[in-house]
């Protein structure tokens, strides 16, 4: 069952600040080359939140994303944060939901987007649009300037719940998914993502029936 808006300017200067940060607290010289930017996109207007999901990076694939010169960034309103322990994680708000996770059926959709750069060849990929889809037990993005969603992470080793209204997902692992490591690499011109590879952990809570 395992399958895993901002303005340019605000785009480039997350990926940017993302990449000096995390540069800094692994010890890795980052590549000169900057980035090329994505796309222009259009700002988002604050949603309200029924819930939080919360992507974290262990401090063992953050070490070798970095040293691969590879940074995953969370765009407004996702939010960024680190701990030395824990690693890096991007929480995003969910909007909206249908379904139910303990009959693993249902999408729930996240705000935020989540912007991917290779510092050693200078590409970027921005992926909106992002959801946990429930049918597939996968995070999903839709890349900027496409329709169809990737699917990006597979949640493992999950533990579903259900209480007071709250459904709550909690992984322990989180994987890349194939399709996922397969346009990632194709995109960014790398072959640092494999399917399978292991990123971190994965929660989700939210008001069901919201």
């Amino acid at each position: 069952m395992t399958r895993l808006r901002t303005r340019l300017a605000l785009a480039g200067a997350a990926a940017l600040t993302a990449v000096t940060v995390l540069t800094g607290l692994t010890g890795t010289a980052a590549a000169t080359e900057t980035p090329a930017a994505p796309d222009a996109v259009t700002a988002t207007v604050p949603v309200a939140s029924i819930g939080t999901a919360v992507v974290r990076e262990d401090s063992e694939f953050l070490r070798r994303s970095a040293e691969a010169g590879i940074f995953v960034v969370p765009l407004p309103p996702g939010t960024a944060a680190y701990d030395s322990a824990a690693g890096f994680s991007g929480s995003f708000p969910v909007t909206a939901a249908t379904g139910v996770l303990r009959e693993y059926y249902g999408n729930v959709q996240l705000g935020g987007s989540l912007l991917a750069v290779n510092v050693r060849t200078g590409k970027t990929v921005l992926f909106q649009q992002l959801a946990f889809d429930i049918d597939n037990w996968q995070l999903t993005g839709v890349p900027l300037g496409a329709t169809a969603p990737v699917a990006l992470l597979e949640p493992t080793d999950s533990t579903v719940a259900l209480s007071a209204g709250v459904s709550s997902l909690t992984s322990t692992g989180l994987a890349v998914d194939a399709e996922g490591a397969q346009y990632l690499d194709s995109k960014l011109g790398t072959s640092f993502f494999t399917a399978g590879g292991q990123v971190g952990s994965f929660a989700l809570s939210y008001t069901q029936g919201s």
